[in-house]
This record gives structure tokens, C-alpha cells and sequence, in this order.
């Protein structure tokens, strides 16, 4: 079973079942918006407003799940170190 990330979960239920429908609306590559919602990707303050306007959510709560999957990924990243 795979769980989907804070990021995905937004996207999806604004109605983009996957990234490359929401990237074309977004103005970027599929690519980077995969690795924005994975953590493996800076996100520029313009992109995180253009993803909570795109996905109907509150600014705040696309900043909160993009600063999470970042955590998340660095401490997974350590503790494999």
C-alpha cells in the first residue's frame, strides 16, 4: 500500500490525479514537481503560492506539508548515514 505525501494528498484532492496534470498548470516540468512533493527539491515561494491557488488550500497548509516532506526526507536521510 502506498501512501501518498502531504503534498500529493493536496493535489489530488484538488482534482489532479497526478503531477504532470498539475504541472502543466503550474508552468513546470513534471520532474521538478515530483521531486518538490518527495522533498528532493527546493520550492521556490511563487511555486508554493501557485500550488495553494491551484489546489484551492490555504498557503500555510502548502507551506506546512512541503516543510514536512523536507524533514522527513533529511532525517531519513541521517539516520541512513
Amino acid at each position: 500500500m502506498h501512501i501518498l505525501n502531504p503534498l500529493a494528498k493536496l493535489r489530488q484532492s484538488a482534482g489532479f490525479p497526478t503531477a504532470a496534470s498539475a504541472a502543466s498548470n503550474l508552468g513546470v516540468s513534471t520532474i521538478h514537481l515530483i521531486k518538490v512533493e518527495g522533498g528532493h527539491a527546493g520550492a521556490s515561494g511563487r511555486l508554493l503560492g501557485a500550488m495553494a491557488e491551484l489546489y484551492r488550500a490555504p498557503a500555510d497548509a502548502v507551506a506546512k506539508a512541503y516543510r514536512s516532506r523536507r524533514r522527513s526526507l533529511l532525517k531519513r536521510q541521517l539516520s541512513a548515514a
